[in-house]
């Protein structure tokens, strides 16, 4: 099978979109790279999530979308000289479930009642404890980065991925 070539990191959002399911909405931030450095936190009065990805810019011309869904009525975007900051208005009195996925140049925010899983999950790579490979690895196991932060059920969740075995 042919190697996936790495994304090199992104420097600008090129495209916001949103896609409304049953019972969530999902929004994608594209980047033009790897969205490798974000934050994520809810503020209450009122209620909103604030996004904040670290080391971009957008030429994206909208500074504000408003948004026809049960749990988000605005999304705000701000240029700072560090970051670029996605503030998610609630529609309610209070902020629902969310979660934030990075895959490749998106950012997946869901928010709503987004299917979860009964139990964190632990994702293994193939069993590789025999391998020289791992062997070799002991000791200079690396965080890889983002590290992926989800809020659930009001439980936070934070995935780690390692370049090795722990």
């Amino acid at each position: 099978p042919p190697v996936a070539k790495e994304l090199s990191k992104a420097k600008e959002i090129v495209n916001f979109s949103s896609e409304s399911k049953k019972d969530f909405i999902v929004f994608h931030i594209i980047g033009d790279g790897k969205i490798e450095n974000y934050n994520a936190f809810k503020l209450d009065a009122p209620a909103r999530l604030v996004l904040d990805i670290w080391g971009v810019d957008t030429r994206y011309p909208q500074k504000s979308i408003k948004s026809k869904n049960p749990f988000i009525k605005l999304v705000r975007i701000g240029k700072h000289p560090d970051k670029l900051r996605i503030v998610f208005d609630s529609l309610k009195g209070e902020l629902a479930p969310y979660q934030i996925n990075s895959i490749e140049s998106k950012l997946i925010v869901s928010i709503g009642n987004v299917p979860q899983p009964s139990e964190p999950q632990i994702l293994l790579p193939e069993k590789i404890a025999e391998s020289a490979k791992a062997k070799e690895a002991v000791g200079k196991v690396q965080v890889k980065f983002p590290v992926d932060f989800k809020q659930m059920d009001h439980k936070s969740r934070i995935v780690i991925t390692l370049t090795g075995e722990p």
